[in-house]
């Protein structure tokens, strides 16, 4: 009998990931590649070369708030494939699924993360999102909002917008 060796294939949602990446990347990965600034440059974000995964997290997040999904996603797929269990990467590459019109696999993510951090204050608000206005269910959406309602440390504006939130999925 010979022995095998352990399957070294890619986790599932890696690989729808993975497929949304490609195809933002067909259509920026050139020039990308041409350029001979970093993207973080490009971005108004100065940095080094992000080989610390804070740094990585980091400009990350300041692709997304930049609403450049293509780069951010990117950058939280590195992050993944060096820390698979990041709960602010699986959270944040789970929203921009959503935003790109993938909301089975932006639940997925964000849940993931939930799992691994079930307060975290992103995540709960990415989920009721996605359950609110991608799954059109204000009922699932209202343990999430109720979980960040029960937090002491939410800003006051953040406070607000999970409270209008809250009002519109009791509506």
């Amino acid at each position: 009998m010979t022995r095998q060796e352990p399957s070294q294939e890619p986790r599932p949602w890696v690989l729808g990931l993975g497929a949304l990446l490609l195809g933002a990347l067909a259509i920026g990965g050139f020039l990308l590649l041409q350029s001979k600034t970093h993207p973080g440059e490009r971005a108004g974000v100065a940095v080094t070369e992000p080989d610390g995964l804070a740094a990585r997290l980091r400009l990350a997040h300041r692709y997304l708030d930049a609403r450049d999904h293509q780069r951010a996603l990117a950058e939280y797929l590195a992050i993944l494939d060096q820390d698979p269990a990041n709960v602010e990467a699986l959270s944040h590459a789970g929203w921009i699924a959503f935003e790109s019109g993938d909301v089975d696999m932006g639940e997925r993510l964000v849940r993931q993360s939930l799992r691994r951090q079930p307060d975290g204050p992103e995540a709960l608000w990415f989920l009721a999102n996605i359950r609110l206005y991608g799954r059109q269910d204000p009922v699932s959406a209202r343990p999430p909002l109720r979980a960040l309602l029960a937090r002491q440390d939410l800003s006051p504006d953040f406070r607000g917008e999970v409270e209008r939130l809250m009002t519109e999925a009791r509506e």
